[in-house]
């Protein structure tokens, strides 16, 4: 709760705070809702744990552009939620290979979460694709769970590699360590 919190930020986070650092202490006053508590929680941790530098580093990755590839609409929808309260703020999603390749042309991601099963075509072949002009990390994110699969993925370049069903919060710091 936002009460919890405020407790939280005057007893452990506002002692350690440097003068130059204080600017965080207004945002308070801005709170209107458990979502922002939640935002400047980690903000305040992340600045008394790693310092003002690591901070930086960790809001140029929920900066960052992501392009998910996936022909189910509805994991689509769930994926840029997550990733939207996650602190994401650029998330796009494609639902096949030629959609991917046009939006690939007018712009580069910094990250492309792939299918490998699309209904013009497969992840793999996309991906052989791309690698061709771009070495923009990708993440597959798929139902097929063969061993074969997951080496064909990582063996073409993949940074990574995901089976559905899969943990939510997982995926979120996977795609985190890629673009750290």
């Amino acid at each position: 709760t936002l009460y919890s919190f405020l407790r939280f930020w005057d007893h452990n986070i506002r002692p350690s705070l440097q003068e130059n650092e204080s600017f965080l202490t207004i945002s308070l006053n801005l709170v209107a809702n458990a979502y922002m508590a939640k935002k400047l929680l980690y903000t305040g941790i992340a600045i008394k744990c790693y310092g003002i530098g690591e901070y930086m580093g960790m809001k140029a990755v929920f900066e960052s552009s992501l392009l998910l590839v996936d022909d189910n609409r509805e994991l689509c929808r769930m994926i840029k939620e997550l990733l939207y309260r996650e602190g994401f703020v650029k998330v796009d999603t494609t639902s096949c290979v030629r959609e991917t390749e046009e939006y690939f042309l007018k712009r580069q991601p910094d990250l492309i979460i792939l299918d490998i099963n699309l209904p013009d075509g497969d992840g793999f072949s996309l991906m052989r694709k791309i690698r061709t002009v771009s070495e923009v990390p990708v993440l597959f994110l798929s139902a097929r769970d063969k061993d074969n699969d997951r080496l064909l993925g990582l063996g073409l370049g993949a940074d990574d590699y995901i089976v559905k069903p899969f943990l939510p919060e997982e995926l979120v710091l996977r795609i985190t360590a890629i673009l750290r």
